[in-house]
This record gives C-alpha cells, structure tokens and sequence, in this order.
C-alpha cells in the first residue's frame, strides 16, 4: 500500500510535461515508458537537505555514526566500529554548524541508487511549465488518472511538494519515513511547479512503464506545428488506446493564460 506523509486531497490527474524532439520524451507516448530519476539527478542543488545532529540524542547520534562507518570501516568488527562511533559521538565534532550535514557519500549514493522519483504537477495549463519543460510550449503534456496510476503501480510514496524558506528538519539518514521526507520538500521559489512525487525504493530499472489505462489525456502545445501534431496524434491513438482524451492548449485572448480545448474524445 502506497504511503503517505500528510493527508493532502491527491488529485484526480497529475501531468507530465514533455518535449517531443527528445527521443527520450517520445517513448511515454510510443512504450509508455519514462525515467525515474535518481535524487543526486536533481536539478535543484539545495535538495541535498543536511541531517540535524544537533537535535539527535546521544544513543541516536551513537546509531547513526554506526550506520556511516560501517560502510567506510568494513574490514573491521562490529565492537571496533561501535567505539569509533562512540568516540566521534563524544568528540561533538558534528554540532560545529559546518559539520552539520557531514554524511558517507558512499553512503548516500548506495542509497540514492536504490531510489526512484517521478514528479509530476497538478496542472496542465502552467505557462512556465509549458516554457521550461515542454520546450517553449512546442511540446505535449500527459495525464494521468491518479487512481488508475495508483492501483497499478508498485510505488512506495505519493505526495505533493513543501515548499519552505528553511531546510525541514531530517533527523535520520536510514530506510525510513523521515529519511525519505527530504525528497519532498523544495525552496518557495519553485512552488509555481506544484509538484507532485512519488517515489519508488530499492529500484532495479529506471525505466518505468505507466499502465496504459492510466494514461487519460494528451494536451498539445500551443506553438506545436501541425505535421509534429498531426503525427503525435496518430501515434498517441494507437499506442495509448480508446480511454485517451486528446486536447489542444490555445493562448487566450484576453489574458495572460491558456486555454484547453477538447479536440478529441
């Protein structure tokens, strides 16, 4: 069952932007396949949210020191661990404010390879999404139904986004709930995304095929041109089947906004 950190209403489409001159990009509409990034793939660089040990007890800094080194020391035994961990817990070498998110790159990254994340939005009319991720809204957005997605998929994590000013507080770098918060949480600047993740553990293929029925509508850009759309469409009808709806993103004429307009059903 897929886990949840608040009980935020999940919409009943999230979407993906996309840009059709990218090979890549095409195969969600052609195999219905997309990437799912590792977390150190991120393009925000502040994501790599630091552990707060300064807020840990000294038995949870003594765990926590033992989780790091037993992957740097592996030629020595539990107990010789154990007292290095102890001594670097008593030597508070980790409460200097520039030592604050000092962690095991080996560590982290065995981790990060072991996770999936695919974001998604909550909206299909997003004027900077459609400029920056659609490639200058000569690309297509999908959506996806959410509960279909869901009852089909083997992700472990859905929800949507906090954007904050500070670094939420991460007080564990294990397999857990609140490790696993630091992939859901971005700077204010990047709220117009409202982003959507879900996460999937212990991954072995980054290349994930959504289920077909899940797959509901297909929105064309506004600055699409009509042989590209003429052709995505007939593609998208025979790979994405009769339950696809298909919808053409016009600028509005009065306002600084988009309008999408059914074209297909």
């Amino acid at each position: 069952m897929i886990k949840r950190f608040t009980n935020s209403e999940i919409p009943k489409t999230l979407y993906k932007y996309r840009d059709w001159s990218n090979n890549y990009h095409q195969d969600l509409i052609r195999k219905r396949e997309i990437y799912i990034t590792n977390p150190s793939d991120f393009n925000d660089p502040f994501e790599n949210i630091p552990i707060r040990w300064d807020l840990i007890s000294e038995e949870e800094c003594d765990n926590q020191h033992y989780e790091i080194f037993k992957y740097i020391f592996k030629d020595k035994s539990e107990q010789e661990i154990r007292k290095i961990a102890k001594e670097i817990t008593n030597s508070k070498i980790l409460l200097h404010p520039s030592k604050l998110s000092i962690e095991n790159p080996n560590q982290i990254e065995d981790w990060n390879n072991k996770i999936g994340i695919l974001s998604l939005s909550e909206e299909c009319d997003n004027i900077l999404m459609w400029s920056h991720y659609a490639k200058n809204h000569t690309g297509f957005v999908l959506g996806f139904d959410t509960n279909l997605f869901l009852n089909n998929s083997d992700f472990d994590y859905i929800e949507n986004v906090k954007y904050c000013t500070g670094y939420p507080i991460i007080k564990s770098i294990g397999e857990n709930d609140d490790f696993y918060k630091k992939f859901f949480h971005k700077s204010n600047d990047w709220q117009y995304e409202k982003e959507w993740r879900l996460s999937k553990n212990h991954i072995k293929d980054r290349l994930y095929v959504i289920p077909k029925e899940a797959i509901t509508e297909l929105i064309i850009g506004c600055k699409m041109n009509n042989k590209t759309k003429s052709e995505i469409v007939d593609i998208a009808k025979n790979s994405l089947g009769s339950n696809l709806k298909i919808y053409q993103a016009k600028k509005d004429i009065e306002n600084f906004k988009l309008n999408i307009n059914l074209i297909e059903n």
